[in-house]
């Protein structure tokens, strides 16, 4: 069990190659929203890798490139839904989303849960924002029916492996301060938590590979 959860975690870490290369092969031909994700991965890889130079080459302390990566990712995919849904709510509301996530993030990582230590409170107000806006865009997608084939729709295979990703990740957090307290559960933790960003990934790349981002009749 220990092997196969080390091994989940590996292929965590470097599962981020695969949305990065659809990246660099789609690149003059993403729209807008996919080109926002296109940075969120550029960005990811470039966390991820020196994360793990500076975790398992030079032996230091990385977590606080996590809570660099949070600020990142609140803003890109505020901006994702901006440019991916006609929706006036996040149209009139993102930017004021997305200062007042990055005051509370920045507030925590220097007050609270310092750049040393996993940023918790971050991750899960993220989470929960995530979900929100993905609550947000099946409601509309549902209520305006616009799209008749929503499986040609890049925004809609985006959405899904977010909600995915942070409605599990959500439990995740909010569970683990208590769990990883036993040397048995810990693990196991982390291996389910890189599972779930092997899925995210997956499904980046699904987005990032879609020729066709017009929506679909």
């Amino acid at each position: 069990m220990e092997e196969l959860a080390k091994f989940i975690m590996a292929i965590g870490s470097f599962s981020i190659l695969l949305p990065f290369l659809v990246t660099i092969i789609r690149w003059r031909s993403l729209r807008k929203e996919q080109l926002y994700l296109a940075y969120l991965v550029i960005f990811s890889f470039i966390i991820e890798g020196t994360a793990l130079y500076l975790g398992r080459v030079l032996g230091m302390r990385n977590l606080f490139l996590l809570h660099i990566l949070t600020i990142a990712e609140a803003w890109l995919f505020l901006l994702i839904f901006r440019y991916g849904l006609a929706s006036k709510l996040i149209k009139n509301w993102y930017i004021l989303l997305g200062i007042g996530f990055s005051i509370f993030s920045l507030t925590n990582s220097f007050f609270f849960e310092t750049w040393e230590n996993f940023n918790w409170s971050a991750r899960i107000v993220l989470a929960l924002l995530i979900v929100a806006l993905s609550a947000h865009y099946y409601y509309l997608t549902s209520k305006e029916l616009k799209v008749k084939r929503l499986e040609k729709v890049p925004m809609f295979w985006l959405v899904n492996g977010l909600f995915i990703y942070f409605s599990s990740s959500f439990i995740v957090y909010l569970f683990s301060n208590y769990l990883l307290k036993s040397a048995d559960l810990s693990l196991p933790i982390w291996a389910i938590h890189a599972l779930l960003g092997i899925i995210k990934n997956l499904f980046f790349t699904i987005v990032l590979w879609m020729k066709h981002p017009s929506l679909a009749h």
